[in-house]
């Protein structure tokens, strides 16, 4: 089961709301010493456990608490955490990637030594990294770990395949849509932090990140139907069905929220009008991740349309 690609769950955690109702839930975390716990339990509350931390959602909450300059400190401690719990290397050989992990109410951890897409969870993380040091000035916790940091980064090309995309590990080999959306955004990140940390590293990742746009607009834009295909796997391309939620028609949102597709190109505004169409009855009742996903894609939309 790719958990990624489902109506997600955190086990025993079923996250249906990205309402942040932090007055009634600040008390709890204190009590939790696990700083993804922590940032967890902002969004929704924790009664049962062990948890199983999947580091991608915990990327999307601490960049929506960043958006609203909220709970700095638990993002630090999080943002720590992930430094201190990479592979060195992992089962495939990839170094600066993440496991997913179970942890008790004790605070024990325990990896569960799999994950569900290493190039989502490495490029959320450094887009994460780049806002946190926008919002705190932080640079210290950057350049004491700029080598853990360019490890990170360095798994989105090491994942990269001929055609320019990514694929999510080396277990499957897939080459999803959504990940390769956020490995481009990820990556720009990357050259966004480089400039500000003065490291030099532009040239090589802008390299990357022509080659991976390139590549899903190549082969992943199905031309004639008008609609991205949600993944590829050697040369088998899975066509999206609007009437199918997850993941076909939720995948149309990245190409429009990390600008694969330019501002107020067609084809942008269509697919976007037709979510919007097809699945307005669905909105109300996303998942955590899906809603932020959405409400940030809403929020690109309309600030073009004000432009």
């Amino acid at each position: 089961m790719n958990i990624k690609r489902m109506h997600l769950i955190i086990l025993p955690l079923i996250l249906s709301s990205c309402v942040i109702k932090t007055e009634n839930l600040n008390q709890e975390i204190l009590l939790h010493k696990s700083p993804p716990i922590r940032i967890i339990n902002i969004f929704t509350k924790i009664d049962n456990y062990p948890v199983v931390i999947i580091p991608y959602f915990v990327n999307l909450y601490s960049i929506q608490l960043l958006k609203n300059q909220k709970n700095i400190k638990e993002i630090k401690q999080y943002i720590i955490w992930y430094l201190n719990h990479l592979n060195y290397p992992d089962k495939f050989g990839n170094t600066g990637s993440i496991y997913d992990y179970k942890i008790k109410k004790n605070n024990i951890e325990k990896s569960l030594n799999t994950f569900d897409s290493i190039d989502s969870y490495s490029s959320t993380f450094i887009e994460l990294l780049y806002k946190y040091l926008i919002v705190t000035g932080d640079s210290d916790l950057i350049s004491n770990n700029r080598k853990k940091i360019e490890d990170i980064a360095f798994l989105m090309p090491n994942l990269q395949g001929k055609d320019g995309l990514t694929i999510e590990s080396q277990r499957t080999g897939i080459k999803y849509l959504m990940d390769n959306c956020e490995v481009y955004s990820g990556l720009k990140h990357m050259i966004l932090l480089s400039n500000k940390m003065d490291w030099e590293l532009n040239n090589y990742y802008q390299k990357v990140i022509n080659k991976l746009k390139s590549g899903i607009l190549t082969e992943l834009y199905d031309k004639k139907n008008k609609i991205f295909f949600w993944a590829k796997v050697g040369s088998t391309k899975s066509k999206s069905v609007w009437s199918k939620f997850y993941p076909d028609a939720f995948a149309q949102l990245f190409p429009i929220l990390y600008n694969i597709i330019p501002e107020n190109d067609n084809v942008r505004k269509m697919l976007w009008k037709t979510f919007n169409k097809v699945h307005s009855d669905k909105l109300r009742n996303l998942p955590v991740e899906q809603n932020i996903i959405y409400n940030w894609t809403k929020e690109v939309v309309e600030n073009e349309d004000n432009d």
